[in-house]
């Protein structure tokens, strides 16, 4: 391990919430929440200020939501990284996170201590992460439509300078057999 710890950004606007993630990562000497924000604007202003290596950001916030964040981290500190912790489960959001460049997507009550850990660090590393729920709700989506709506919603931003999904898709971590089965058929 190296002796630079992930610098985190936790953006959420309730309180305990930001409490209970930051006391979870800090448990871990390889993490340092290095800001707080109770608000999408804040967020953004602290992410700057900050230049944190990894933003965990709730979806529904004051004043900017997390995707408004998610993009405007992307060109205003697009070396930060961004995992969506939230609530909402439906696909269309997860799609939506993913178009505006979240490399990750966690359920808040379907991930664990480790599960939390976990992300940030294959978020920080350059790959995906999803949870199980999340992964089964996209092959879902695929098996429904063929594919389509997931392939054109989960092109990586990178895909102006010629990423390949099935390059992309073998760097997302899906937590069973889903990378499969999105590409099967």
């Amino acid at each position: 391990m190296s002796d630079e710890k992930i610098r985190i950004l936790l953006a959420d606007d309730h309180a305990l919430v930001r409490e209970g993630i930051r006391r979870v990562l800090e448990e871990d000497p390889e993490f340092e929440v290095v800001a707080e924000a109770v608000d999408g604007e804040e967020a953004v202003a602290l992410a700057r200020e900050h230049r944190p290596d990894v933003a965990v950001v709730d979806i529904s916030m004051p004043r900017a939501s997390g995707f408004e964040v998610t993009a405007r981290l992307q060109s205003e500190a697009a070396s930060t990284h961004v995992l969506i912790l939230s609530m909402h489960d439906d696909v269309e959001y997860v799609m939506r996170a993913v178009r505006a460049g979240a490399r990750g997507y966690l359920l808040k009550d379907e991930a664990g201590p480790s599960q939390l850990r976990e992300a940030v660090r294959a978020v920080h590393s350059g790959s995906s992460f999803f949870t199980s729920a999340v992964a089964a709700r996209l092959a879902a989506a695929r098996a429904n439509d063929g594919g389509l709506a997931v392939r054109r919603a989960m092109v990586p931003p990178s895909h102006e300078r010629g990423c390949r999904w099935r390059s992309y898709w073998t760097s997302v971590k899906l937590h069973s057999r889903q990378t499969s089965e999105l590409w099967r058929g």
